[in-house]
C-alpha cells in the first residue's frame, strides 16, 4: 500500500470522527489569519527559559540543549525561516529576548524588548507545536511559536532518531502557520500538511503559491542601481554626507539576492583619516550571512572578513595607513552558508578614533560584541547606554501643544496608539492626544512599561477633551517590573482624550517607556459563546469546556447589572482534576480580556456573582465572548515503508474538533467546588 493510500484511509477516519461531533450548542472558533503589515524584516527571538507561558515557563533550552549544541539548534530554526523568506518578499531578523512573559502589552510590531515571532516551549498535548497567526487581537501571542517541551526532536546535520521529530520541518509548518497560512488537510506533500509525515527538505509548488498569495514573490532588489554593481568598472560609490565631520561616518544600505549575487562600493579616504573600520552589518535586518573584502587603488586585496554564522552575522575589519584622496572599493558576497546566501545588510564605514579599537587579537569592535542575540539583559543595558530617547524636559500641561498619537500600520484607525519615549527627569511631563474611531466600544485600556534597568514609578492619567481627569490614582495597577495598566469605561466613538504621564509622587528614577493604547472596536467583537444571568437566587453558573489538544484562547467578559459599584462576576476554570486553569473578574462597565493556554481535556467553567461592602447580589448578565488563537502540526508519524501509523504512537491520530461550550452541565459535584474569590476592585 503506497502513502496516499494509507492517507486515504486515515482521512476518512477523521471525517468519520468529525461527523460524530453533532449536538453541541457552540464552537469556539479560529480568528482568520492575516498578513504581518511589515515584513522587512519580522524580527525573531529565541525566549530565555522560565519566562512565563501562561501559568506555565518556558524550556525551550533546557529541552533541546540536553540533546544538541545550543548553536546547532537555533540554527536549524533560523533555516526554516529562510526558508520561506526565500519564496517571498519577506525578511527575517534576529534579535535578543528578555525576560518578559509572553503575551506582555507590547508594539504591533518591532517591540524593542524581544522579536514579533518569539520562540519557545512548554508541555502540550496532543501536538508538535503551537504557532500564533498575526491578528491584532492576539496582542503580543501574535506570530509566536511554542513547542511541545516534551517530544524527541531530530536535526538534519546529525544522526536521525526514528522516533524522533525533524526540527525544521516542525518549525516550517509553524512558521507557515505563524505568517498566516492555513493547514493543509489534503496535499500531504505540503509542508502545512495539518500531521508530521517525514522530515522536509524544503516548500512543495503549493507552499510557494501560497505564501506569495500573501506576500508576493521576492522583491528585485531596492538598493542597486540601473546596469547593477557587480564589477569595478559598476561600483557604487559612497559619498560622505553633510555631517561627516560630525559622526565621521559613511553608510549605505544593500541587499543580496542570491549566492551569486555580488555588490560593489567603492570610496575616497578623506583627507585627515588614514584608518577606517569597514562593517558589513546584517544583524537586525536579515539573516544573510555575508562577507566583505576590501581592495586598495591597485585593486589589491587589502582585508577580507566573513560573518561567523546566523547567529552572529556582522562582519568587521579595518584597513589602516591609507592616503589621503585613495580609491578603496570594498565587495559584498555571500560566506560559505548556502542556507543564509541573500537579505538585506547596510555598509558602515567608520572614521572615528573610537570606531572600534578591537581587543588584542580580535577584529571585532568591543562596542558591537557587547550586543549578542540570546543577552536575556541586553535590552536593558541597551537602553541604559542609549540615555534618554527624548532628552528633552517640558512640563506639557497645554492640550493644544500634545503629541497626537495614530494608529501603526496594519491597524484599524483610532483603535491602537503605541509610541516609545521619555521621561528625562522628575519635572518632566509628556501629554498625548489620541482620536477614537467611530466603533468604539466604550472602554480603553492603557499600558505603560519601562525600558531598562531602572524601574521608575508612573502616574498616568486619562482626560477627556476639556481635560477633566477620567481615572484617578487608585485605579492604576501597577507591577514588581514597574509597568502600570489603566482600563477606563464610558469611551464614545469619534471622541478626542488626552493621556499624562509623569513621575509620580517620591519618585527619583527617570525612563524611557513603552506606551500603548488599545480601544477596542465593538464591530471586530470576537464571537459571543453565551450571556450568563445571575441573581439572589442563582449566584452560580457552571459550563464544560472540551478542549482536544493545547490551544491558546482568548476570552472576553463584560457584565452589566442594575448595581454598577457594587457588583462583579468572577469567571474561574478548572480541569478533570480539580486544578485552576485560571481566575478572571470582570465589573460592569469594565470589562476583561484573558489569554490563557488550556490543555487536552474537559474543563469546568464556573461562573460567580460577587460583592463587596456586604451588598445584596443584584441581578448580572455577563457576555462572554472568545475565539481559538493558536494553530498547530499535530503529531502523527507516518511511516511509508509498513504499518500506517507508526510505533510508538501517542496520542491518538485523530485531528481533534474544535472546542465547545456546553451549557449548562448536568453533573451535580461540581457545585462542591471550592473557587478561591479574587478581589475584583483592587
Amino acid at each position: 500500500m503506497n502513502l496516499r493510500s494509507k492517507l486515504a484511509g486515515l482521512l476518512l477516519f477523521v471525517a468519520f470522527s468529525f461527523g460524530a461531533t453533532t449536538g453541541l450548542t457552540a464552537q469556539i472558533t479560529s480568528l482568520p489569519p492575516i498578513a504581518w503589515p511589515s515584513t522587512h524584516p519580522i524580527t525573531f527571538s529565541f525566549a530565555p527559559d522560565l519566562v512565563p507561558i501562561g501559568r506555565y515557563r518556558n524550556e525551550l533550552a533546557l529541552s533541546l540543549d540536553a540533546r544538541f549544541s545550543r548553536e546547532d539548534w537555533q540554527i536549524e530554526m533560523l533555516r526554516a525561516l529562510q526558508t520561506w523568506s526565500r519564496h517571498a518578499d519577506l525578511q527575517f531578523a534576529l534579535v535578543p529576548d528578555s525576560p518578559r512573559a509572553f503575551g506582555v502589552p507590547a508594539l504591533s510590531q518591532g517591540d524593542p524588548r524581544f522579536g514579533d515571532i518569539r520562540v519557545g516551549a512548554f508541555p502540550q498535548d496532543q501536538v508538535l507545536g503551537n504557532a500564533v497567526p498575526y491578528a491584532p487581537q492576539a496582542g503580543s501571542w501574535a506570530g509566536d511559536v511554542l513547542l511541545d517541551s516534551t517530544r524527541p526532536y531530530a536535526l538534519s546535520t546529525v544522526e536521525q532518531d526514528e522516533f524522533a521529530y525533524d526540527l525544521y520541518s516542525v518549525m516550517l509548518h509553524e512558521v507557515g502557520n505563524s505568517l498566516g497560512l492555513l493547514d493543509e488537510e489534503l496535499d500531504f506533500e505540503s509542508v502545512m500538511f495539518f500531521a508530521y509525515v517525514e522530515p522536509r527538505r524544503g516548500l512543495s509548488w503549493r507552499d510557494i503559491i501560497a505564501i506569495q498569495s500573501l506576500y508576493g514573490p521576492p522583491a528585485a532588489d531596492p538598493y542597486e542601481p540601473p546596469g547593477g554593481n557587480d564589477s569595478f568598472e559598476s561600483a557604487t560609490p559612497i559619498e560622505p554626507t553633510v555631517d561627516f565631520d560630525v559622526t565621521m561616518r559613511m553608510e549605505i544600505d544593500g541587499h543580496l539576492s542570491s549566492g551569486d549575487d555580488v555588490d560593489v562600493y567603492r570610496f575616497e579616504v578623506p583627507a585627515g583619516y588614514e584608518n577606517c573600520w569597514i562593517s558589513l552589518r546584517a544583524s537586525g535586518r536579515s539573516l544573510l550571512v555575508g562577507r566583505l573584502t576590501a581592495y586598495d587603488g591597485e585593486l589589491s586585496e587589502l582585508v577580507t572578513q566573513a560573518a561567523e554564522s546566523p547567529l552572529r552575522n556582522d562582519a568587521y575589519k579595518e584597513i589602516t595607513s591609507r592616503d589621503a584622496g585613495e580609491i578603496v572599493h570594498v565587495v559584498i558576497d555571500a560566506s560559505e552558508w548556502p542556507d543564509f546566501d541573500f537579505g538585506d545588510y547596510r555598509l558602515v564605514l567608520d572614521f572615528g578614533p573610537d570606531g572600534g579599537e578591537p581587543e588584542e587579537g580580535d577584529d571585532e569592535p568591543e562596542a558591537e560584541r557587547f550586543f549578542e542575540a540570546g543577552d536575556a539583559s541586553l535590552n536593558d543595558r541597551l537602553y541604559d547606554l542609549a540615555g534618554p530617547i527624548d532628552p528633552e524636559v517640558v512640563r506639557e500641561t497645554n492640550r493644544n501643544r500634545a503629541i497626537e498619537l495614530r494608529s501603526p500600520p496594519g491597524i484599524d484607525s483610532g483603535t491602537r496608539f503605541e509610541l516609545i519615549s521619555t521621561l528625562a527627569a522628575i519635572e518632566d511631563i509628556d501629554l498625548y492626544r489620541f482620536v477614537t474611531d467611530d466603533g468604539a466600544d466604550s472602554v480603553v485600556s492603557i499600558s505603560l512599561g519601562p525600558l531598562g534597568s531602572a524601574i521608575p514609578a508612573f502616574d498616568l492619567r486619562l482626560l477627556d477633551a476639556t481635560g477633566r481627569a477620567l481615572s484617578t490614582a487608585s485605579m492604576l495597577r501597577r507591577s514588581p517590573e514597574g509597568d502600570v495598566s489603566l482600563v477606563v469605561s464610558g469611551i464614545r466613538p469619534n471622541s478626542t482624550y488626552f493621556v499624562r504621564i509623569a513621575s509620580a509622587t517620591g519618585n527619583a528614577a527617570t525612563s524611557n517607556y513603552l506606551l500603548t493604547i488599545d480601544v477596542p472596536d465593538r464591530r471586530s467583537a470576537l464571537a459571543t459563546l453565551d450571556r450568563i444571568r445571575l441573581n439572589r437566587t442563582t449566584r452560580d453558573r457552571f459550563g464544560s469546556l472540551v478542549v482536544r489538544k493545547t490551544q491558546l484562547f482568548r476570552f472576553d467578559l463584560s457584565t452589566e447589572s442594575t448595581d454598577t459599584t457594587r457588583q462583579a462576576v468572577q469567571m474561574t476554570i478548572t480541569n478533570a482534576n480539580g486544578r485552576i486553569e485560571g481566575t478572571y473578574s470582570v465589573r460592569p462597565g469594565v470589562p476583561t480580556t484573558a489569554y490563557v493556554w488550556l490543555p487536552a481535556g474537559t474543563h469546568y467553567v464556573r461562573f460567580t456573582a460577587r460583592t463587596r461592602s456586604g451588598a445584596a447580589i443584584a441581578a448580572t448578565t455577563t457576555t462572554w465572548r472568545g475565539a481559538a488563537l493558536s494553530d498547530d502540526e499535530g503529531p502523527i508519524l507516518i511511516d511509508p515503508s509498513g504499518n500506517p501509523i507508526s510505533s510508538p504512537q501517542s496520542p491518538s491520530p485523530t485531528p481533534p474538533a474544535p472546542p465547545t461550550w456546553q451549557f449548562p452541565l448536568t453533573f451535580v459535584w461540581l457545585y462542591e467546588l471550592v473557587v478561591p474569590p479574587i478581589n475584583p476592585w483592587r
